[in-house]
């Protein structure tokens, strides 16, 4: 507010700022799908981000079982917070991870040394979850949600990439 008045704007003008302002995209978008699921999408690529995440998605959402579409990026990152990544999930009942999306930085010891798997076992170990399948096919995830899911839960996809598309997918399959 400080820094508004600082710009001279008129406290009506700022007000109307706020009302127009929906949010910024891909962060904790909700979409129910009609008698079915509901999807949460958010671009969250840090671990601390994908924990609050579902702390928040419990907070919605208490009844309900959350299954984690998770497209890592960054293989340095992973790499760098494998641990922390691993403890991010255990408030998902089910998570799916699909290939890691290369990014700016990423060396090629970065590529050679990370492997989807690396991902999994950190989330089997450190969220003691059972519930970890590798798909790296997005038309493949929509499959299994397809059949494995229901109005029951609620899917998360969650990064950097084109992971959103999942409920695109769903909705149009």
């Amino acid at each position: 507010y400080v820094y508004l008045c600082f710009l001279d704007l008129p406290l009506s003008v700022i007000y109307k700022m706020g009302a127009d302002f929906s949010g910024v995209g891909r962060r904790f978008e909700i979409q129910s799908i009609k008698n079915d699921l509901t999807f949460v999408d958010d671009f969250c690529h840090h671990p601390t981000q994908v924990t609050n995440l579902f702390q928040g998605i419990r907070q919605f959402f208490p009844n309900k079982k959350v299954c984690a579409i998770f497209q890592p990026r960054q293989y340095h990152l992973i790499r760098t917070f494998l641990k922390e990544y691993g403890s991010s999930f255990k408030d998902a009942d089910s998570v799916i991870v699909t290939d890691i999306l290369p990014a700016l930085g990423d060396t090629d010891e970065d590529r050679k040394s990370l492997l989807p798997d690396h991902v999994i076992k950190s989330i089997k170990k450190y969220s003691n979850k059972n519930e970890v399948f590798y798909i790296p096919e997005l038309d493949d995830i929509v499959s299994s949600i397809r059949t494995k899911l229901d109005k029951n839960w609620v899917v998360a996809t969650i990064g950097a990439g084109d992971v959103y598309k999942v409920r695109d997918m769903y909705v149009n399959s």
